[in-house]
């Protein structure tokens, strides 16, 4: 078996795979709370994603309208470097460099897939 080898200035940054669903009507960000029981030994930082929007409407009398509210969460692992999204809008992994290989990159997003879509249950 050929070893590990880690390049000190990486081609790639960041790897990421992104996926977007939609739930069933009443799905609420509580539900993606869930998962965080799951994987809280190898993602144990938790913190709130936030969606954001800001309308201006021109006219004689301006009107602007402001929203914030929560849309998931983002979970992280110990040293930073691995990053899983749990959102209303998707699933998102990430891993910074250093990088093993891409087979255990693809086998760990698998691996949480599988808990955000089990968990879960999009459409």
């Amino acid at each position: 078996m050929q070893a590990t080898r880690h390049y000190s200035r990486a081609p790639i940054t960041e790897a990421i795979i992104d996926l977007k669903v939609n739930f069933p009507e009443g799905f609420s960000v509580d539900n993606l709370e869930a998962i965080y029981t799951l994987i809280s030994d190898h993602f144990p930082f938790k913190e709130p994603i936030y969606t954001s929007s800001f309308v201006f409407q021109p006219g004689p009398t301006p009107k602007v309208n402001a929203n914030q509210q929560q849309n998931g969460f983002m979970f992280r692992s110990e040293d930073g470097l691995r990053v899983f999204q749990a959102a209303l809008s998707g699933f998102t992994f990430s891993q910074l460099a250093p990088y093993e290989t891409w087979e255990h990159f693809r086998d760990e997003a698998k691996h949480l897939w599988e808990i955000y879509n089990n968990t879960c249950k999009p459409l």
